[in-house]
């Protein structure tokens, strides 16, 4: 069973893939294989504010406090994850509610490992 682990980078989504694409997916690799997972793919998309939204699938499912270490650990903006931090210590295990983007966004570049 796998995971999609939602990344909101804040640098402009045409900056990124132009600059950081590469590094970025060396790095989340490598993050990955450290701790046991396998990277699945790698999608990113231009959020409406023209930053960058990725979304990394890995080979397995992940607790909460598992999946709020990795989007730190994959560079997500960090007020974000200590909000979802914040919500899941309040609210104890609500997966659904720790995630205010649940819509499907348009795919923009897709690289499959």
């Amino acid at each position: 069973m796998s995971e999609i682990v939602k990344v909101d980078v804040d640098i402009p989504f045409n900056v990124f893939m132009r600059l950081f694409r590469k590094p970025y997916e060396n790095a989340v690799k490598l993050i990955a294989s450290e701790l046991g997972l396998r990277v699945e793919s790698i999608r990113y998309y231009k959020s409406e504010h023209g930053n960058t939204h990725i979304y990394i699938t890995l080979d397995k499912k992940l607790n909460e406090w598992d999946y709020i270490i990795l989007q730190f650990l994959f560079y997500n903006d960090a007020k974000k994850t200590f909000h979802n931090l914040r919500r899941l210590i309040g609210l104890g295990d609500p997966v659904d509610l720790m995630f205010h983007f649940i819509r499907k966004p348009t795919v923009v570049h897709r690289d499959r490992q």
